[in-house]
């Protein structure tokens, strides 16, 4: 927009942009003009242009700047510019302020009626096999910022209206953005229409404007990796174009869009309102992934600074959440489709070039695992990473975070006669299983008597001291509560399990209550938050999945408990420092608690645990040591004649189940004549058919 003087102000004015002739438009304000040239598309933001107004052949006054400089708030006779986009010319008169102010996101589903269908995944992808051959994989990879998004917007187009609430301090001009994607590029002017209200009463025809936008919808599939391109193949590249410029009032307002005529309308991801500004736009990294909810302030921007770092856990790759895995002629096949990490970067102006055409559109490009280099999730603790898109890179930073373990016995209470929380501890336990085996006694007469023996115990739980025990809601599950700290390095969201088994598989949806560093409730009490994840407690005793046993024995549930899982208590946001968890037990629990785990969030990917007391903990990384001589199973005093032997060493599957490692696992496995030489050792669980490998040294 270019000011000119009252003084100077005539209806003839012309405007110039080195010598091209540029459109003039008044707007309400007289003296107040619109300034556009046709061809912005090619301007070069670092070469001087000339900007300049003529009266007929007189020329009242130039300026002459590259459009990087004019980002600056620099005035020089009639023009004063500001670069916005890297692509357009915007002036302000000089009443007018820059608006520094970017809205919430408003997801399309919830946003738009009358037309289009919600979608949460898109089918025709692709993934790379264990031979390294690119293949099509089958079912649904989530897609959209909430894992949802609008499609088929184009059938019956007008139908369509979606209608967005938007408050702001100041009055003004905005830029409503949208971010969509289409099989290849596509022009917006003229797609969409635009009404503005200060109430909700519908807005009528003759309050719509045709946007103004010039926005292009790039294609959403952009793979340069041999992963296919175009069509609709591999769409997770996504348009973060303008709709239009709309003037709003302090205040709300109610904005009102809708197609301006029958025409192909793209995939919608959701819409925000941006003030325009003179703000320097920078390479940001979005997340995507399940670890928020529904409240988007701007972008969900991560990893920016160190103190912001974007959480990750310890020996699990970022594109461990899109694993893939199906049954193919019998056989059981992985990948990873597109390699991605639900990470994003918003590129301002990426330059795309197609069928001879250049496009310059701010794009939201899928982080690829290959696209991260300086990341290593095998070392816990900050990190610093660059992501690579081709021209483009931005530094990123990460914590590995490796889990911290609490011991349930340590830290569960009584609560008072009056229900108030009290210091006396609880004390009830169960520190060692029953390890049943049966035992067959010749008799004088010749014949034969099987009988079973119960009186082996075996130490369990992970710190030998035991779980603590009896948690029924008949017993004392609501007469205690568990109450920790934890210290974490960054704030971020933190995921808390429990490693609990039971008698047998019984729910446990709602059956923890959790409490965030005393958060409170408007009434003045304490705010809980219950785990409304569907799961099933672990059964102890899976001896008859594992072992082969005689038709004539049976071993009793509530004995041979050596089978444990993993709990999910809720994933909840941790403040940097030191945080106080409460815990209760609304319903009861159905079984034991050995101890809770403190996370980052992210999937579970199988791995050796162990429980031994010269190491503990996940073994990604680290080395076992045995003296020679000593086997995995001499550790645990397993009775002879019981199905199984077990090591103290579990394999924890990517449900969260932990295998006991049996003797019978690791037939083959393990030379033990061989002394000062690492193996890796390679476990499967029968039953998952999951593997993980631990290294293990023999030393003398």
């Amino acid at each position: 927009k270019v000011y000119i003087p009252t003084d100077l102000y005539k209806t003839t004015l012309v405007a110039k942009i080195d010598g091209n002739v540029a459109t003039l438009t008044a707007t309400e304000t007289d003296n107040v003009y619109m300034l556009t040239y046709s061809n912005y598309n090619i301007l070069d933001i670092d070469k001087d242009y000339k900007f300049e107004i003529f009266d007929g052949g007189t020329s009242l006054g130039s300026y002459t700047s590259t459009l990087a400089a004019l980002a600056n708030k620099d005035t020089n006779g009639i023009v004063k510019a500001a670069y916005v986009y890297g692509k357009s010319v915007v002036k302000y008169a000089s009443v007018l302020e820059d608006i520094d102010f970017v809205s919430e996101h408003f997801q399309a589903e919830n946003v738009i009626t009358g037309g289009g269908s919600k979608t949460a995944s898109f089918l025709k992808w692709q993934y790379t096999n264990a031979e390294g051959t690119i293949t099509a994989g089958s079912g649904q990879i989530a897609n959209g910022a909430e894992y949802q998004y609008m499609q088929a917007l184009s059938n019956n187009s007008t139908a369509w209206l979606a209608t967005l609430k938007v408050t702001v301090e100041k009055a003004g001009e905005y830029d409503l953005r949208g971010v969509m994607q289409h099989r290849g590029a596509l022009s917006l002017a003229g797609v969409f229409e635009i009404a503005v209200k200060q109430n909700s009463k519908d807005a009528s025809a003759d309050e719509y404007v045709v946007s103004d936008t010039t926005d292009f919808c790039l294609p959403a599939g952009q793979w340069t990796n041999g992963y296919e391109a175009g069509q609709w193949n591999n769409a997770y590249y996504w348009t973060d174009a303008s709709i239009g410029t709309i003037t709003l009032e302090e205040g709300e307002n109610v904005i009102y869009v809708k197609a301006a005529k029958s025409t192909t309308i793209p995939n919608i991801d959701y819409f925000y309102v941006k003030g325009f500004t003179t703000a320097e736009e920078k390479i940001t990294v979005v997340n995507t992934r399940n670890t928020f909810k529904t409240s988007l302030a701007t972008h969900n921007e991560v990893a920016k600074t160190q103190d912001e770092s974007f959480l990750i856990k310890k020996g699990v790759a970022l594109k461990e959440l899109f694993k893939y895995t199906a049954t193919v002629d019998g056989n059981i096949v992985s990948g990873y489709p597109n390699n991605m990490t639900g990470l994003y970067m918003i590129i301002p102006d990426m330059t795309y070039k197609a069928s001879n055409k250049t496009y310059t559109q701010t794009t939201k490009v899928p982080v690829t695992e290959d696209m991260i280099t300086g990341l290593d999730y095998s070392v816990a603790g900050a990190q610093s990473a660059t992501i690579t898109y081709g021209d483009y890179s931005v530094e990123a930073y990460f914590y590995v975070y490796e889990a911290v373990t609490i011991e349930a016995e340590d830290c569960v209470y009584m609560f008072g006669e009056n229900g108030a929380e009290s210091p006396t501890r609880y004390i009830v336990k169960e520190s060692t299983a029953v390890a049943e085996y049966y035992q067959t006694t010749d008799n004088e007469d010749g014949t034969t008597t099987k009988a079973v023996v119960q009186d082996k115990k075996i130490s369990n739980g992970s710190s030998g001291k035991g779980a603590v025990s009896s948690l029924i809601e008949s017993q004392n599950g609501k007469k205690v509560y568990f109450k920790f700290n934890v210290t974490v390095p960054v704030k971020g969201n933190y995921k808390i399990q429990a490693r609990a088994q039971g008698t047998g598989a019984a729910a446990i949806e709602n059956h923890f209550a959790v409490n965030i560093n005393e958060q409170k409730d408007d009434n003045g009490s304490l705010l809980f938050t219950y785990n409304t994840t569907a799961q099933k407690i672990t059964a102890g005793n899976q001896l008859s999945s594992y072992c082969e046993l005689q038709t004539d024995e049976t071993y009793k549930a509530w004995l041979n408990m050596f089978w444990w899982g993993m709990a999910d208590v809720g994933t909840f946001e941790l403040n940097k420092g030191e945080n106080e968890i409460r815990i209760y037990l609304p319903n009861g629990f159905p079984g034991n608690i050995d101890y809770f785990e403190v996370t980052a969030d992210g999937k579970e990917v199988p791995a050796i645990i162990s429980y031994r007391s010269d190491i503990g903990g996940n073994l990604d990384g680290n080395v076992l040591h045995i003296a020679k001589d000593t086997k995995l199973t001499s550790v645990v005093p397993t009775p002879e004649l019981h199905p199984a032997k077990y090591t103290l060493l579990y394999l924890r599957t990517s449900s969260g189940k932990e295998v006991p490692v049996l003797e019978s696992m690791l037939e083959g496995k393990v030379d033990y004549t061989k002394v000062g030489v690492e193996q890796l050792v390679t476990v499967t669980d029968p039953v998952s058919k999951e593997t993980a490998s631990f290294k293990l040294l023999i030393t003398e």
